[in-house]
């Protein structure tokens, strides 16, 4: 088995005579050499040996497994072909885009090191640190070179997809999504009971009987102030405000689709404490109140756009692929390893062509 070392000078079992060794793959005239390539197999798995080592070193010395390296390829070529349609429609990187873009392109040769920081704790999960850890060392693994060919192809997608989203009216998108249902967007006058969980059941046997929630509330509830104001948590506010408001994000998603006077689940909200909620009210809300919310829901209008752009003409560049490396397909944009390679299970969870490489699955 080849050592990560010896990666760095991989040549294919296929190819050990191959003289002048031609490009992996040519996008328009744009070329991905071999070399470029070899680099990449030999820092994924001088970052990781025991993971990646498995998954992309092949059975012979000095050679890969086909279908995972083909995946990484296959990822390259989207890359490069979405800087050939950069040159096309003129965009160029800014500054801040290029600042980005090395970020981005440090995290995204591991699955999970893109994640985001916990909004409450400003931390990432220990999965995401290491997953970050492993693909900031792939990183570190390439040449100089490499690491700015790779960074500039993301900033020239970054560059691409602020053109694209320049102008974009998502006005129209965001009403269809209110008038899809307009009552998601309600604002609500929630009530809360809040005892421990000891008296959840007398609580809920007495709502079920009909007891008035807040009167109820004004009863047994343990926080003082809710207490008194007969479970009420103040005004009617609409779903994103109550997150606003520093509601428990699982609470509001529980409450939003309840109907006037309906009784929520019981909430946990720490060890020994429930807590029960019902809508007193819901308020109808205007589109022109709610329009900004929606639109931030919304996909990325120049991510859209980048994907509908790359979907068109990707079957129209002139795009060559070593037949080493397999097949180029252009009305899927994906490489077929040749025959005998194993293709990955899931690709989609392998491969992000759009944002990034990760280490495709052995095979």
């Amino acid at each position: 088995m080849a050592t990560g070392a010896a990666l760095a000078g991989l040549v294919l079992s296929a190819t050990s005579c191959n003289v002048g060794r031609p490009t992996a793959a040519s996008i328009e005239g744009r070329e991905i050499s071999v070399e470029r390539l070899d680099e990449l197999v030999a820092a994924f798995i001088e970052a990781d040996p025991e993971t990646n080592g498995p998954q992309l070193e092949g059975e012979g010395e000095d050679t890969y497994r086909m279908s995972a390296v083909a995946g990484i390829l296959n990822t390259l070529v989207i890359q490069v072909a979405q800087t050939e349609l950069a040159q096309r429609e003129g965009a160029i990187p800014t500054e801040e885009e290029r600042t980005e873009a090395e970020d981005l392109v440090r995290n995204s040769f591991a699955t999970g090191a893109e994640a985001e920081p916990d909004p409450a704790t400003g931390e990432i999960s220990e999965e995401a640190a290491a997953a970050q850890e492993t693909s900031a060392a792939v990183f570190d693994a390439l040449s100089t070179d490499t690491q700015e060919w790779l960074v500039d192809l993301r900033a020239t997608t970054l560059a691409l997809t602020r053109e694209l989203a320049e102008g974009a009216d998502l006005s129209e998108q965001a009403r269809q999504a209110y008038e899809s249902d307009p009552s998601v967007y309600d604002a609500l006058c929630l009530r809360a009971i809040i005892v421990g969980t000891d008296a959840l059941e007398g609580v809920q046997d007495r709502l079920a009987a009909g007891d008035d929630f807040g009167a109820v509330s004004a009863e047994v509830t343990i926080d003082p102030d809710i207490a008194a104001a007969n479970g009420e948590l103040g005004g009617c506010l609409t779903p994103s405000e109550l997150t606003a408001a520093g509601l428990a994000q699982p609470i509001v998603d529980l409450v939003t689709p309840l109907e006037v006077g309906e009784v929520s689940e019981p909430v946990e909200l720490e060890e020994g404490t429930v807590a029960l909620f019902d809508v007193s009210d819901r308020q109808p809300t205007p589109f022109e109140e709610v329009q900004a919310d929606i639109e931030a829901t919304l996909p990325d209008p120049g991510e859209a756009a980048l994907a509908d752009l790359v979907q068109g003409s990707i079957v129209d560049l002139d795009i060559d692929v070593d037949p080493r490396f397999g097949t180029w397909d252009a009305s899927t944009g994906t490489i077929t390893p040749p025959d005998g390679a194993r293709t990955p299970a899931v690709d989609s969870e392998l491969v992000d062509a759009t944002s990034g490489i990760t280490v495709p699955a052995g095979g």
